[in-house]
């Protein structure tokens, strides 16, 4: 172990938001520990960037304490991010949802370490299965469910950093939890054009509740003789409302925006002037018939 001081120290936000802050109930306690003497415990640094112990790191600078680091080796900084996403996978406290964006962003980034690292030939391990599936079906394993789930939690991770490049503190509601949306929903929400994207953030509010999905969790388990199989995981009764009121409102609010936004395309990428008589006639209807519905839902919530 190596002492430093505080100005060595370099705060990545990369791996910074991949660690669940602790509660004000354990921080609190922690802090408790660290002032009387009963607790000290390293940094963790890699190429100078404090990879844990974050909140460590927060009560030794507050009370210029000092501290001690413990520096660990890692080929890229893709490898360095895995290695704090399976360290956090490890904690009994994280919300299900932070859980899932970690196994996606740790196989994503093992993945793209071993790119990095390996030549073509390698890389399909001579025509076997290539080693992004080796990744896959290992981070499975460790976090206990199926090859399939990393892949989908990979595509949901890949979703909300792109959601978190344009709305970051609505990133980090979703991702710990205080908001619940369904993947589907999700998905329609980061491919939205920049305006309609950020009206739809507007019009449902950080602190609103998001249609959750319905779909239970899949996962492998083992018994006391090492006999894996499936099991579906109930969510706990405090979880899972018996009914949720904004469900069909919230998922109509989602997808009304990509309907304005196919019409601000065709309006500016169409030289109405030369479309036919017939196809115009088709789009009136159309229109008609949603302007119908539209003054029927506006009636309905009651706005005149």
């Amino acid at each position: 172990m190596e002492e430093h001081n505080f100005k060595e120290i370099k705060i990545d936000e990369r791996f910074q938001r991949l660690v669940y802050p602790m509660d004000r109930q354990g921080f609190a306690q922690m802090e408790a520990d660290i002032l009387s003497g009963r607790r000290s415990e390293p940094l963790v640094i890699w190429s100078g960037f404090l990879i844990d112990g974050f909140s460590h790191y927060k009560i030794y600078s507050e009370h210029h304490l000092p501290f001690h680091t413990k520096s660990v080796e890692f080929n890229c900084r893709e490898s360095a991010v895995a290695w704090v996403c399976a360290r956090q996978l490890k904690r009994s406290d994280i919300p299900d949802t932070l859980r899932r964006f970690l196994i996606g962003i740790q196989y994503r980034s093992e993945a793209a370490a071993a790119k990095l690292f390996q030549d073509e030939k390698t890389w399909f391990q001579n025509g076997r299965e290539p080693i992004c599936q080796q990744i896959a079906a290992r981070v499975a394993a460790e976090n206990h469910v199926a090859f399939e789930t990393v892949k989908r939690f990979s595509s949901f991770a890949a979703t909300l950093e792109s959601i978190r490049f344009r709305a970051p503190k609505a990133a980090e509601e979703i991702m710990y939890g205080k908001v619940k949306i369904a993947d589907k929903h999700l998905l329609r929400l980061s491919r939205l054009d920049d305006r309609s994207f950020q009206r739809t953030l507007r019009q449902l509010g950080s602190a609103q509740r998001f249609p959750a999905s319905r779909s239970a969790n899949r996962r492998t388990v083992k018994n006391s003789d090492g006999v894996s199989g499936h099991v579906v995981l109930s969510p706990s009764v405090k979880d899972m409302p018996a009914f949720d009121p904004d469900a069909e409102v919230i998922g109509l609010t989602l997808t009304i925006p990509s309907w304005s936004g196919s019409i601000d395309r065709t309006i500016s990428r169409s030289n109405l002037n030369i479309v036919s008589v017939e196809a115009k006639t088709r789009l009136a209807s159309a229109l008609l018939d949603l302007q119908e519905k539209t003054a029927e839902m506006l009636m309905a919530i009651g706005v005149k």
